[in-house]
């Protein structure tokens, strides 16, 4: 595994590494280095792709089939606290009227946004201590609370809003957006700055992959019994937890034995202080790390400005987390039904991920030449103009082959996630990059912190308002994203390489 090369315009110090792709060991100026050579072979990059992968792909699989059912579970539990006589939920058209469906989605919206607290508070930290105590150690951590909240979830419904302090769970490891942020830096830990940008593809089609075999099969599992296809995604989410011990450390081991190295140097009167001064040097350790995280931001106003642009997206993409519940209400379609459009997003994803998008890629970078960080930027101006347009034809769609084209048109954006990543990670030195993901984070956690209650406040408005207006979620994402496309289109990538330098 080849330690990923120096990004465009990033600043070399000492901790650079002097040995570019392609040398071989003996060129190496030190025995660390040659030691961490022969431990970045080809095969061990590819098990740890193929492993993180694997991972990624049966938590989407979990989270789907465990995620969906409950949703009509607790869908069901809302309308019996408005019409008590209610005996099947799933067909009875009261359960869509406007009072139950606005309190459900005002229930999903408090959910998400308490479910996202944790991550807020404690995503830098977390990325601080992937880029200190190694990534394996928190994977494992963000896949074991994400494991719990959906056990907890599964067996708490009375009352049902006791799910908002189950999320709390999440304090174990981050939740969902710092176990994104570790497979991305694992995966970048890997790559070097030409492949990042593909990789960031397959971590994106690994995560339609699953929808794609997920939705279909909670499909089958729900019209069989609900309760069983729930299960059957926590099992699957705590086979993927204690999957990832197998995933080998990426952590740069030279930087490692740097730190040893001044270990060593320090007074040996060190090794005999008392507890307290060792929580007081962690404690400014941990300070200094958080302040260089801030000190990147402040050096730099136009990847501020792109971070920034990660707060609003996450606020577009939220409201596709209510596609679901607006098929069933707008289109009158089951659950079951509904889960089964996420496939035709999924499957027009998955072509632009392992087809279109590779592909295009390689022609900018190989045929036309353009430069990684120019070739990233395009990428993700066609990708976010592809959300914005989707995003307003899914909430104006009057019919379901409307709002099929829309959802289609939408999917074309589906690679912006990764080519920005792409873009962010090339902004930055190497040994920056676990600390930027974890920012990404953290601002995606910001963005999803509001974007929960006040796409329910816009759902219950629309259906107020009635009519076209049910949609009023999708446009509002809709202006979201067009704030975050102005950002991307006001930036030329010759600034990013000069602010990098």
């Amino acid at each position: 595994m080849p330690k990923p090369s120096v990004a465009i315009g990033a600043p070399v110090n000492e901790r650079t590494a002097l040995l570019p792709e392609g040398n071989t060991p003996a060129s190496g100026p030190n025995l660390a280095q040659d030691e961490q050579w022969q431990k970045n072979t080809l095969g061990r990059r590819s098990f740890i792709l193929i492993t993180s992968l694997t991972i990624f792909l049966a938590v989407e699989l979990g989270g789907s089939l465990a995620t969906i059912p409950l949703l009509q579970i607790q869908e069901g539990i809302v309308c019996r606290q408005h019409h008590a006589n209610v005996t099947e939920p799933v067909i009875d058209p009261r359960c869509k009227d406007s009072v139950v469906q606005a309190d459900f989605a005002m229930l999903q919206g408090w959910e998400s946004t308490f479910g996202l607290i944790p991550g807020l508070l404690l995503s830098v930290p977390y990325g601080i201590a992937a880029d200190k105590h190694g990534r394996r150690v928190v994977l494992f951590l963000s896949l074991l609370g994400i494991a719990l909240l959906q056990s907890a979830v599964t067996v708490i419904f009375f009352p049902i809003r006791l799910i908002w302090a189950s999320a709390f769970l999440t304090v174990i490891g981050g939740g969902p957006f710092v176990m994104n942020a570790v497979i991305c830096t694992i995966c970048s830990d890997v790559s070097t700055s030409e492949q990042r940008s593909n990789t960031f593809f397959l971590i994106a089609a690994t995560a339609i992959a699953g929808q794609l075999i997920g939705n279909p099969l909670t499909y089958v599992a729900m019209n069989y019994d609900v309760w069983f296809a729930t299960f059957l995604g926590v099992g699957i989410l705590y086979l993927a937890t204690f999957a990832s011990t197998a995933v080998p450390e990426t952590l740069d081991t030279v930087e490692t034995m740097e730190r040893a190295s001044l270990n060593e140097d320090t007074d040996p009167d060190c090794e005999h202080s008392s507890s307290m001064e060792k929580l007081t040097q962690r404690f400014k350790a941990a300070t200094f790390e958080l302040l260089n995280a801030f000190r990147l931001l402040a050096t730099n106003a136009r990847l501020c400005f792109l971070l920034g642009s990660f707060v609003f997206t996450t606020l577009g993409k939220t409201a596709s987390a209510m596609l679901l519940q607006y098929v069933t209400k707008k289109l009158q379609w089951t659950w079951a039904e509904a889960s089964l459009l996420l496939s035709v997003k999924a499957t027009i994803s998955l072509v632009l991920f392992v087809a279109v998008f590779p592909m295009v890629d390689q022609l900018l970078l190989n045929v036309a030449a353009l430069p990684a960080i120019v070739k990233d930027m395009w990428l993700s101006r066609g990708s976010i103009l592809c959300l914005v347009v989707g995003t307003f034809g899914l909430g104006l769609a009057p019919t379901s082959a409307n709002m099929i084209l829309a959802l289609t048109v939408y999917s074309l954006g589906s690679g912006y996630g990764a080519t920005i990543r792409s873009l962010l990670s090339a902004t930055v030195s190497p040994n920056h990059t676990g600390m930027l993901y974890s920012l990404m984070s953290l601002l995606e956690n910001t963005g999803a912190l509001v974007a929960g209650p006040l796409l329910a406040v816009t759902f219950r408005i629309g259906m107020r308002w009635g009519g076209v207006w049910v949609g009023l979620p999708f446009i509002a994402a809709g202006f979201m994203f067009s704030i975050a496309m102005v950002v991307v289109f006001s930036i030329q990538p010759r600034h990013l390489t000069a602010a990098a330098a």
